[in-house]
């Protein structure tokens, strides 16, 4: 039986793991921090719930839905009522409805004229300059084509939401590859969704879902299925690949130090704490340019 070891125990991490053992290989979870999930994270709390991160799944990835069935938690899922289509931002201190509608849009107060001018203009802005990585970050995507306006009072919130993460270091192709294919394919986002509205079958785009506990209920039920072997607290000190091409790794807990080997590891750990772990030179070198992200 092979054996795998996965460094974080985040929403990531989680899914390859229980993948992994669904196929049939031995795992190892190590998670830093006392729970798992990352910033994947719900907490109830005086009658309310929290979410401390991202707050709603798009149910439109048939894997996706599949893995929430086979955790049971399709019960216990809920669609996003009707009336939170309405959402409103911050702007200078006040709450401001997002305008969901062209009438809306030329009437509402998040956007000033000059940035609903230059949102027209989305058909005509310019074309994506390659940077030596071949990545664009979201937030150089959407100032690109919609604006900076746009970008901070629509995109970045929307961003926040979904990933919990930062649009300046979010890659468009991997964050929301759809937005770089409707440019690619079509020239502009608006020409883009035009389309797609026109050909729009059956009952509509898909719905934003959580859970009755939260989102956090996805990565829980992760983290029960591994059961004991994910371990919280573990902080990974050692990681070398022998001469046979097994890893041997090495990690504490407040209670217990353990030495393992194992035939593959999968990273699942934030770019930046990259610099942070035990690495072997070679691969530290390999992972210089993700860790300075």
């Amino acid at each position: 039986m092979k054996r795998l070891l996965v460094i974080g125990g985040g929403l990531a991490g989680l899914n390859a793991a229980y993948e992994a053992k669904r196929a049939g290989a031995e795992v190892r979870v190590l998670e830093l921090s006392d729970r798992a999930g990352g910033v994947v994270h719900s907490l109830r709390e005086n009658g309310f719930l929290y979410e401390m991160g991202p707050n709603t799944l798009l149910n439109r990835d048939p894997a996706l839905q599949q893995l929430i069935a086979d955790l049971g938690l399709r019960e216990e899922m809920v669609e996003a009522a009707p009336a939170a289509r309405e959402r409103f931002i911050v702007r200078e201190g006040k709450l401001v409805s997002v305008p969901m509608s062209a009438g809306k849009f030329l009437t509402t107060s998040l956007l000033t004229m000059a940035a609903k001018l230059r949102l027209l203009r989305e058909p005509w802005a310019r074309a994506r300059v390659m940077s030596e990585s071949g990545e664009e970050s979201l937030a150089a995507f959407a100032r690109r084509r919609l604006g900076a306006e746009v970008f901070t009072y629509g995109l970045e919130p929307f961003v926040a939401g979904i990933f919990a993460g930062d649009p300046e270091k979010l890659s468009v192709r991997h964050a929301l590859p759809r937005l770089q294919a409707m440019e690619e394919e079509h020239g502009s986002l608006a020409k883009a969704a035009w389309k797609a509205l026109r050909n729009r079958r059956g009952n509509g785009p898909p719905r934003l879902i959580s859970f009755q506990d939260g989102i956090g209920a996805l990565p829980q039920a992760l983290a029960a299925e591994l059961g004991e072997t994910l371990t919280l607290q573990a902080r990974l000190t050692s990681l070398e690949k022998d001469s046979t091409g097994m890893w041997e790794a090495a990690w504490k807990t407040p209670t217990t130090e353990v030495r393992e080997k194992f035939d593959a590891v999968t990273l699942a750990v934030p770019a930046h704490a990259l610099a942070n772990l035990p690495l072997p030179a070679a691969l530290t070198t390999q992972l210089a340019p993700l860790a300075k992200n």
